[in-house]
């Protein structure tokens, strides 16, 4: 390899070392409380860690003085080793995010451990008889036969997760379901790349840049989501409201909030409470259109943003709103009932500011719980 190239391939490895330390002690930081997905994005940053540090190591190629040889056999054993495990964990990732049954992570878990098992003895074999690589007397990395059959697990793999994706895209946000298939794309890049271009050691840094890419996803989408829930918080659902205040259309809002929530935590725990605001983030989902902003307003209040522009519209999914939560509530298995007050109005351009819209349902709220209460007594 050319003093040129290696120096390339060096500032790259150390570029991306960079960026992985940074990414991993932010993520660190900044979340104690981590789902099963965010733990195997850790797993996935610490071993892209090591991949990279060997692939810095196998950059000496060519060079026989001192320990470079050691080096570069070290550098290229680990990168072989540790190739299959990063889309292994990829896959985890995607099947947690699409909330697939625990029987089917199992599978799923084992293909992974068999897919590891079948690369390590190969690689084993290879340090003897050069199945996916040799290193020649001059200290000069060369391909081996096999070197097509590691790239193509990897590329199964990597590919796998993404036909999952594609095939179950209505469980997730679109948004959510782009990004996932997105990460895959640089990888992919690379070791396409890569197998072109003989000497450009590139797939390695390409999947951390897939890395930070997703982690900026991942912030992204944190700072505008509710953590119990799952669905916006109140800073998605004020940056949605005023841009649709900006942008001077007619759409629709509906304030809920759920009725006697303190009597919940009191008489049953406030893991109950938080179940039943779990609950009602789930019926509220399951109520509204595809593309309507569901968030949690604050405590045990929930809004809903949605481009429905008539009255007769938003009362329509008002009722049905109310529906489902009425079979909720008459399912024998529902130990806990969940009712609602709930205010609803539509936005008309120009008339009044977002403030103003806000607390005309707001007092619309108050006003359906004033009645809902009255009609009890």
């Amino acid at each position: 390899m050319s003093e040129e190239r290696i120096i390339m391939n060096l500032a790259l490895d150390i570029y991306s070392l960079m960026i992985l330390i940074a990414v991993f002690f932010s993520s660190t930081k900044r979340h104690v409380e981590k789902s099963a997905s965010r733990r195997i994005f850790d797993w996935m940053l610490l071993v892209v860690f090591f991949m990279v540090f060997a692939d810095a190591l196998s950059n000496f190629d060519g060079t026989t003085k001192s320990f470079y040889p050691f080096f570069n056999k070290a550098g290229n054993f680990l990168i072989f080793f540790l190739g299959p495990i990063v889309p292994g964990l990829w896959l985890l990732y995607v099947a947690n995010e699409l909330l697939l049954d625990s029987s089917r992570i199992r599978i799923y878990k084992a293909m992974i451990v068999a897919h590891f098992v079948i690369n390590s003895l190969l690689l084993i074999g290879t340090q003897f008889w050069g199945w996916y690589y040799h290193i020649d007397a001059g200290n000069f990395y060369q391909r081996g036969p096999l070197f097509p059959l590691f790239q193509a697990q990897n590329l199964v793999m990597i590919l796998f997760p993404v036909l999952l994706l594609i095939r179950k895209r209505r469980e997730l946000p679109h948004r959510r379901v782009s990004s996932l298939i997105s990460f895959a794309l640089l990888p992919l890049a690379g070791i396409i790349v890569q197998a072109l271009f003989y000497g450009f050691s590139v797939t390695v840094n390409f999947l951390v840049f897939a890395l930070l890419i997703a982690y900026l996803f991942i912030q992204s989408e944190t700072m505008d989501t509710d953590f119990l829930t799952g669905i916006g918080n109140r800073r998605k659902f004020e940056v949605s409201l005023n841009s649709l205040v900006m942008a001077n259309k007619p759409f629709s809002a509906i304030l809920l909030d759920l009725d006697n929530f303190k009597q919940i935590n009191d008489r049953h725990g406030h893991g109950a409470g938080d179940l039943a605001l779990k609950k009602t983030a789930d019926i509220l989902r399951a109520s509204v259109r595809e593309g309507d902003t569901i968030a949690r307003y604050g405590g045990d209040e929930f809004c809903i943003i949605t481009g429905i522009d008539n009255h007769a519209a938003l009362r329509e999914c008002v009722q049905r709103i109310r529906d489902n939560f009425q079979k909720h509530n008459e399912n024998p298995e529902t130990e806990i009932h969940l009712e609602l007050s709930i205010g609803y109005l539509v936005y008309e351009p120009g008339k009044v500011s977002a403030s103003e819209f806000l607390k005309k349902l707001d007092q619309r709220m108050y006003r359906d719980k004033f009645q809902r209460k009255k009609s009890v007594l």
